[in-house]
């Protein structure tokens, strides 16, 4: 993966040291507006029909979901509920991490743990558009590149937005949550620039206790992301096994993803590949992603964990992206990829985000000696 711009330059730095480090249905709920109206694919699990003649075949369909299951963790019915551009996922269990046998594994940060959340998640169904960031009143940064080699950002209005700091994408959150009359789950402090336009900060200060009980629009921790990337699926990818050595074609994640292989190299508008079944799209590819974890090279605590991570360092400067970007190899895209290493005050073409939101929930999951962080 290599980010675009001079500023940052921090993020490829510190990716390629973690890279060398390495060998039931939940009850209704309403469900927000978003400040634009993308409209959706009418059917999320079928590849749309192939422009090049050379490719022709029947339409690409997505295998069925095989989520974990054990007498500790029980995943919930993977089923897409999804309104508004918003999907909600049902609280529950599911296996965080990569086997040992997963090629190109990172050596820390992807052992196996059953992971538990307490609470419902609304999820975006895309990435945050520039049409989106626009609306909400903020300078809108998303850029070409002028190398070939590097990744540009797409200019039109559902592209992506790209080239956002970690601390520019709160700044959104809480203006959604203004609107909404919602709880702020963090703030940036001590900062200097424009807010959403490549904001720089010395500390995040949380606002709530855990995230995961807050109301309020924000990142998603790494788990979440990984829960939502899945799909309920085991694989690699949400559309089946890496079959090479993860720098090679992968024909089946071309169906679902933007990467090095057919996106060249830049990002494309949200929605034009397959959805997995929570009714997702791009988080494997097109942009990366923030989420709100920081850590290089750490190694996931053992035993059973619920609600990990609900609490944001205050100063710690690295942060992760997840998801890979257009430019990535296949490996990069993984579902239970480590993350790429950068800090929170870089940004850069093909660098986006997409937000949460915790659902209250009647009842906690998990057992009582359970590993939160």
């Amino acid at each position: 993966m290599r980010p675009a711009t001079a500023s940052a330059v921090a993020v490829g730095v510190l990716g390629l040291l973690l890279w060398c480090c390495t060998t039931g249905e939940a009850p209704a709920v309403p469900i927000p507006p978003t400040l634009d109206a993308t409209p959706a694919a009418t059917d999320v699990l079928t590849a749309p029909l192939r422009q090049d003649a050379a490719e022709a075949g029947p339409p690409f369909v997505l295998p069925p979901a095989a989520p974990y299951d054990s007498p500790t963790c029980h995943h919930p019915a993977v089923v897409s509920r999804c309104e508004n551009e918003w999907c909600v996922l049902p609280k529950g269990c599911f296996l965080f991490g990569t086997p040992e046998s997963e090629k190109v594994r990172a050596r820390y940060g992807e052992e196996l743990r059953e992971t538990s959340f307490t609470h419902d998640l609304l999820v975006s169904q895309f990435e945050t558009t520039q049409q989106q960031w626009t609306a909400a009143g903020l300078p809108n940064r998303s850029a070409p590149n002028p190398r070939a080699d590097l990744i540009s950002d797409c200019l039109e209005n559902r592209c992506p937005v790209g080239n956002v700091t970690w601390f520019d994408t709160w700044v959104y959150a809480n203006i959604l949550n203004d609107r909404e009359g919602l709880e702020h789950c963090a703030e940036p402090r001590e900062c200097t620039g424009t807010p959403g336009g490549g904001l720089q900060c010395k500390r995040i200060e949380q606002l709530v206790p855990s995230l995961y009980e807050c109301r309020g629009y924000r990142l998603p921790t790494r788990t979440e992301y990984e829960y939502a990337a899945r799909g309920g699926t085991r694989t690699e990818f949400y559309s089946g096994a890496m079959t090479g050595t993860g720098d090679g074609p992968e024909l089946h994640l071309r169906e679902v993803a933007w990467f090095t292989e057919n996106s060249g190299h830049r990002t494309h508008p949200v929605g034009e590949k397959i959805a997995n079944r929570w009714g997702l799209f791009d988080l494997l590819g097109n942009a990366g992603e923030w989420v709100t974890e920081e850590g290089v090279g750490l190694a996931t605590p053992a035993g059973y964990l619920v609600d990990f991570r609900g609490i944001l360092n205050p100063s710690d400067d690295s942060a992760l992206i997840r998801g890979g970007f257009a430019n990535g190899a296949p490996w990069e895209l993984r579902a239970g990829g480590r993350s790429l290493a950068s800090i929170r005050n870089a940004s850069g073409t093909g660098i986006g985000f997409r937000l949460v939101r915790s659902l209250p929930s009647a009842a906690d999951a998990g057992p009582a000696d359970a590993t939160a962080d």
